[in-house]
């Protein structure tokens, strides 16, 4: 992500994590996609909620046998249900939003990589 600015900021490629993470400019293109979202949110919430209809649908099916992708598939409906909530309500206001995206890609960044589930 590139909101502007790259003048390098200490990047190198012998750096360390902390010196190679570029958080202003991600957090100035956090806050662009931030508002993005929000100017869309109740279009991206009946999106959301479109996504976990299909996947109760497959659930019920009983096409898929494997308990892992069952539980997986159990898992991901909930947090669509809840992300479509949170849009519909206003819970992620746009500063909530962008916070949410920097921290998840720091933990990406660190070997984290996992998706805030509150």
């Amino acid at each position: 992500m590139d909101a502007g600015d790259r003048s390098g900021h200490g990047e190198t490629p012998d750096g360390s994590a902390v010196q190679t993470f570029d958080e202003k400019s991600l957090s100035d293109a956090a806050g662009l996609q931030a508002t993005a979202l929000s100017e869309g949110a109740d279009e991206a919430s009946r999106a959301l909620e479109e996504a976990g209809e299909l996947l109760r649908e497959a659930i019920h099916s009983k096409r898929w046998k494997d308990p892992t992708v069952l539980s997986a598939a159990r898992k991901s409906r909930q947090r669509l249900q809840r992300a479509a909530k949170d849009l519909s309500s206003g819970a992620l206001k746009t500063g909530k939003l962008a916070e949410m995206i920097v921290t998840t890609r720091l933990g990406e960044h660190n070997g984290r990589g996992s998706w805030p589930t509150r």
